[in-house]
This record gives structure tokens, C-alpha cells and sequence, in this order.
């Protein structure tokens, strides 16, 4: 069974932090694949190509938001199995024992446990807390995992017109003082989850760092986290916020988080992996 990785992206921001996720995937998991989906190939550039496997385009067009074209998924990957990661990642984990895991469990599977930045387990989320009075839940979509089958080709037929008319479709689902804002990937597979009556397809031992959801303790006090806490790179591509570094799947989302330090640390850190195992091969 082949395996490997989705990264979307669609504006030069987006192609941006695909890289820095993609050099710290395989510096971890050296041998990754990792594919690149966009909107546009010519819009790609020699610089973004060094750390991706393929770079494919979307086969039926593309919103601006990534997440919004997850719906294709199922027909651009090149993989048997694949784990869709959000390109405001990081990955600072080898993840082999995850592939496993998932191989040998599920065909469709979402994390089932966030963490904050002290890694400590976030018990109760009130970013969704309205959706029980639809008797629905959201589930946690920075990254998520499904094999190509007929099975999970039916979730993602779903998801195609729902994704592509979402602001009807959360019209039609919520009243108007639960409207969200913009559109909420967690919220949409959610109901897309819920409609197809789906079970056993979160994972209470699958999880990552999810800082939107810091971003929420912090929303009368500073319209970002990176507002708020202190965030630096280490020599090896740690990175750390406050005074603790991050290990597994960092979800950061605000796009000020990626400063050049970063990105540069991610990328040499990969560079000199590469080295390394080149030399041991020679």
C-alpha cells in the first residue's frame, strides 16, 4: 500500500508554509512522500519544489481557501493512503507507529484529541459549543486520514457540494446568531460526518497542538496568539512558544507565526538531514 502526505495550497502564503511543513515532515520521516496541490502549476516555482514528490493540480478547479477544496482529495491523491495535513503545520515527530495505526484501523479518521501549547489536553472546546443545539459536533481536521476506497469515496461526494455551497448550506444548518463568520473546516466535516450518520471515525489517541484554540483565550485581549506569546526557533528546528517546545503536529494557523527564522530552520534542519543520510549511503 502506497502512502504519503497532502499539503494544499493556493496563494504564495500558502505555498510558503506547504515548504516550511514539508521540510519538517521529512526531516522527521525521511521517507515521506509528500505532494503539493494547487490551483495553478505555472504558478509554482523552482524554490517551492525541493521537499515535494509530486505537485499535481486540482482535477475540477479550486476555491482560494484550501480547505475549502478538501472535497478532492479522494480524486488527486496518488496515494493508497493519505493523511491530509493543513498547511499551517509543523511536524516534529517521527510518525511511522501513526501510519500503522491508522493502516491497521480505519478507512476515515479524524484526530480525536487537541492539546494546547503546555500539551495539555484541551477538555472542552468552546469555539463549537453551539453545534449541540443542532445535535451535531465538529470534529478536528488539521490533519486527517482516509484510504482510497469506494467506502470513503462517499464521504468525499458529499463533501463536494456542501464545500462548494457552504455559506447556504450554514445558512440552511444554523440560525443566524450561530452563523460562523468565515468558513470552519472542523464545522464543515462535522456535518458532513454527522449527515452520513458516521461512526468510529475520531480517534481519542490521535491528536496535535491546536493554537486556534489559544487564540480563544486571548480574543478580548489580541486578535492573534502570536500577539500574545513569545515563539523562537531552535538550532535543530525545534520550535518553542512560551518556554515549551513542540512535539508532534503543531496546528498554528496565524500566518505571522512562520517568521524567517522559521522557515530557515525548518528548511536547513531538512537540508542538513539530507546530507547526512546521503553521506551514510555513499
Amino acid at each position: 500500500m502506497t502512502q504519503g502526505y497532502i499539503i494544499q495550497a493556493q496563494s504564495e502564503t500558502d505555498r510558503k508554509q506547504a515548504l516550511a511543513l514539508a521540510y519538517s515532515i521529512k526531516t522527521s520521516n525521511p521517507d515521506a512522500s509528500i505532494s503539493l496541490v494547487c490551483g495553478d502549476l505555472n504558478e509554482i516555482k523552482i524554490q517551492h519544489e525541493e521537499p515535494f514528490d509530486n505537485i499535481v493540480e486540482y482535477p475540477f478547479g479550486s476555491k482560494s481557501n484550501p480547505r475549502l477544496n478538501d472535497w478532492q482529495c479522494w480524486w488527486v491523491t496518488p496515494y493508497e493512503e493519505t493523511i491530509v495535513i493543513d498547511c499551517a503545520c509543523i511536524v516534529n515527530q517521527d510518525l511511522t507507529t501513526v501510519w500503522d495505526y491508522l493502516s491497521s484501523n480505519y478507512e476515515l479518521c479524524f484526530p480525536g484529541t487537541i492539546k494546547d501549547f503546555r500539551h495539555q489536553i484541551v477538555k472542552q472546546d468552546k469555539r463549537h459549543e453551539f453545534l449541540e443545539e443542532y445535535k451535531l459536533k465538529s470534529v478536528h481536521t488539521a490533519w486527517f486520514y482516509f484510504k482510497k476506497n469506494n467506502s470513503t469515496m462517499d464521504y468525499f461526494k458529499l463533501a463536494d457540494p456542501y464545500m462548494q455551497n457552504y455559506i447556504e448550506l450554514f445558512k440552511h444548518k444554523f440560525q443566524p446568531q450561530h452563523l460562523p463568520d468565515d468558513y470552519v473546516s472542523d464545522i464543515m466535516h462535522g456535518i458532513v460526518v454527522n449527515d452520513m450518520a458516521l461512526e468510529n471515525v475520531t480517534d481519542k489517541n490521535l491528536n496535535y497542538i491546536d493554537m486556534d484554540i489559544v487564540s480563544d483565550y486571548f480574543r478580548n485581549k489580541a486578535d492573534k496568539w502570536t500577539d500574545y506569546l513569545n515563539v523562537w526557533s531552535r538550532d535543530n528546528g525545534t520550535v518553542k512558544i512560551q518556554n515549551y517546545a513542540t512535539t508532534g503536529i503543531l496546528f498554528y494557523k496565524e500566518s505571522d507565526f512562520l517568521t524567517e527564522d522559521i522557515f530557515n530552520g525548518q528548511r536547513d534542519s531538512y537540508r542538513l538531514q539530507t546530507k547526512v543520510l546521503r553521506q551514510v549511503q555513499q
